[in-house]
């Protein structure tokens, strides 16, 4: 896959309706990423990767210079942490509530022992 074969993924990728929205998003002039593209006049510059790289986030620099690795840009670490954290939290939160529960169960089950042994005595 050559530098225009992983331009031309990200366009597609990108979902954008043509070329000219994907100029703007990118912040790429579509003169120059059309040239780029359809006719293959030249390799793209460093201004138009630089803005590429900037302005779609989820494009992995190294791939898109060299080919090297996938196209989408790895997990940052602190993301990574944080839902391990998020969900280390959930499962306390999830731990709680089943004590909670467990111990309501617990509670209604003597309820009804004593409201037996009230009708049992009654009677």
């Amino acid at each position: 896959m050559d530098i225009f074969d992983r331009l031309q993924y990200i366009v597609d990728k990108e979902g954008c309706k043509n070329l000219a929205d994907f100029s703007i998003r990118a912040k790429v002039k579509y003169e120059t990423l059309r040239g780029t593209l359809k006719y293959k006049r030249s390799k793209p510059g460093y201004e138009v990767l630089k803005n590429i790289i900037i302005n779609i986030e989820w494009v992995n620099p190294d791939w898109l210079m060299t080919g090297r690795g996938d196209p989408e840009k790895k997990k940052d670490i602190p993301e990574v942490i944080e839902n391990v954290i998020s969900s280390e939290v959930y499962r306390k939160k999830e731990d709680r509530l089943l004590t909670i529960i467990e111990s309501q169960q617990r509670t209604i089950e003597n309820l009804s022992k004593n409201e037996r042994k009230n009708i049992a005595g009654i009677a």
